[in-house]
């Protein structure tokens, strides 16, 4: 019974925590509209930032309370979410879209090191503060790259007064308390839900705190092709990516090193992502379009994904 409430915590706080998210990235929208920050910018960066945040916040509590395995599984979970669960359902939802050239080759190509270098750095099952230090460096050429590579592309036009601003800035704060705040009590209850159940908190942050902490880009990606932006289509998804696997992990591991709990199933975890990135290389550059038969490869691929890490960890155990 306890178990069960504990899963049913979880499962509210992460719940809470979306309407919080999406009032962040409206305000955060309107504020930089009045700051006249670029569009694409507003996708890459901000918008990307923003769908991270949950992560950024569950990862922070976890490693302060010693659990910064729950951190790296998340920020790996929620990566191979985003790439398959979210991705296959907009393409599944929209039946056929073309996306940008840019995505198509300069994102899936950083995307694709990045992800490649954090399994090279946690090879020895460690991942120290000099490893933390290349994670942030290399998303920090990522951000350096968008930035020095402009894309032309137009979000609705928002006329912003002072007076909006005030009132937008003060909701993106509050919104921002209470994802941290209830991010807290998500970790006090994923911790004591792996003690209980003896299970890894790498495995059940994989396996439940990953494919919720990715809704947030599943209901942007689902409006912005709604609204008729599909040229915008996974900007922001790679940005939230590469902020969970290389950001997050690299500022976690920069503050407090630590050891990976189970390493078959990193390695596993890692192995997929780095599989369904070239699967997902694969079907973009053929011709700059997700089928919908192609997603559906993508929500299957990662339902079973789901099921085998519960296999491998039990042949673990033997």
């Amino acid at each position: 019974m306890e178990i069960l409430l504990l899963a049913l915590q979880i499962l509210a706080g992460m719940l809470i925590i979306l309407p919080g998210c999406g009032l962040l990235i409206y305000s955060l929208i309107h504020i930089a509209r009045f700051l006249r920050i670029k569009d694409y910018l507003i996708v890459f960066v901000i918008i990307g930032f923003a769908t991270a945040l949950p992560e950024l916040f569950l990862g922070l509590n976890a490693a302060a309370q010693n659990y910064s395995n729950i951190a790296l599984g998340n920020a790996i979970g929620t990566s191979i979410a985003a790439i398959s669960l979210v991705a296959g359902i907009v393409a599944i939802f929209n039946k056929q879209f073309k996306t940008s050239k840019f995505f198509a080759s300069h994102d899936l190509t950083h995307l694709s090191i990045s992800i490649i270098l954090l399994a090279i750095l946690a090879s020895d099952g460690y991942l120290s503060r000099f490893d933390g230090l290349l994670l942030l460096i290399s998303f920090a050429y990522y951000l350096f790259s968008v930035y020095a590579s402009p894309g032309k592309y137009k979000l609705p036009d928002i006329k912003v007064d002072k007076r909006s601003l005030t009132i937008y800035s003060f909701v993106a704060l509050i919104a921002t308390l209470g994802i941290y705040f209830l991010s807290q009590a998500v970790i006090a209850s994923t911790i004591k839900l792996a003690e209980i159940t003896a299970l890894p908190a790498f495995l059940i942050s994989l396996t439940m705190l990953a494919p919720l902490g990715a809704v947030p880009e599943l209901i942007f990606e689902l409006e912005i092709n709604k609204k008729g932006f599909s040229q915008l289509t996974f900007g922001e998804l790679f940005t939230s990516v590469l902020v969970n696997s290389t950001f997050i992990v690299g500022l976690i591991a920069l503050v407090k090193p630590f050891t990976l709990e189970n390493n078959t199933l990193f390695y596993f975890s890692t192995l997929f992502l780095i599989l369904i990135l070239l699967t997902f290389n694969a079907f973009l550059r053929s011709k700059q379009r997700l089928h919908w038969k192609e997603g559906v490869i993508l929500v299957i691929a990662y339902l079973i994904y789901l099921g085998s890490n519960f296999l491998i960890y039990i042949s673990s155990l033997d």
